[in-house]
């Protein structure tokens, strides 16, 4: 049984870490000065569905916009792209 702090651990590092790592293989991010980055994202997207599971994109793209480094701009158009990647996938 996992505790706690091993929980938060592995919460950490899925939202952090491995999200910056994914962010420049997937081409999510390709600029360094992107005002939204992968951990952003993710970290925006699963605790807003976590506060409201039926959170609405424009729901999400508000809480987007209340991060210091990020316009809720920056989130719809990360949105589109992996709305469109996800599209992309269930046709194959």
């Amino acid at each position: 049984m996992s505790s706690i702090s091993q929980v938060a651990d592995a919460l950490k590092r899925v939202l952090t870490t491995r999200a910056k790592d994914l962010e420049r293989e997937t081409e999510f991010v390709q600029r360094s000065t992107a005002q939204l980055d992968g951990p952003t994202f993710s970290q925006t997207t699963v605790f807003g569905w976590m506060d409201t599971p039926e959170a609405s994109y424009p729901q999400l793209r508000h809480v987007a916009a209340s991060q210091p480094r990020c316009c809720g701009n920056c989130y719809r158009r990360r949105w589109e792209q992996c709305s469109a990647v996800r599209r992309a996938h269930r046709s194959c």
